[in-house]
């Protein structure tokens, strides 16, 4: 099998068995001489991912790579832009902040994003996420 066959395998995979979850575009700055950061949500957009909890049984847990109950969403290419830390993922009622990207590149080509994330403590990103959200297929 081809690369570029496998490439969109995965790519219709995640369009076929994928998690709509939302994505919030964050944005920050220094908002006075304390430096003190202000937090702007520039978007809000529903996308589809792989969404992998982790359990003891993973290897990658076994290994001490990750922790058990730890998550990684796995996007296609084109939403690249949006896959960036610091940018944040709700998904069952939780809101994760993406703490590391990864780039599946095969040639020079980026077939698959992968979001490391961690738990977001506040619950006010979850429920301004409601007032306007737009969803790529």
């Amino acid at each position: 099998m081809s690369i570029i066959c496998d490439g969109q395998i995965i790519r219709n995979l995640i369009d076929e068995f994928g998690a709509t979850v939302i994505v919030q575009e964050v944005s920050r700055s220094n908002s006075n001489k304390y430096g003190d950061m202000t937090e702007t949500i520039t978007n809000r957009t529903g996308l589809k991912a792989f969404v992998q909890v982790l359990s003891a049984a993973d290897e990658e847990v076994r290994e001490g790579v990750f922790k058990s109950g730890d998550i990684i969403f796995s996007f296609k290419s084109d939403y690249k832009k949006y896959i960036k830390n610091q940018n944040r993922i709700i998904w069952n009622n939780n809101v994760y902040e993406i703490d590391n990207t990864i780039e599946h590149v095969v040639g020079n080509t980026t077939y698959l994003m992968e979001a490391r994330v961690k738990k977001y403590s506040s619950s006010e990103a979850y429920s301004k996420t409601l007032g306007s959200l737009s969803i790529i297929d």
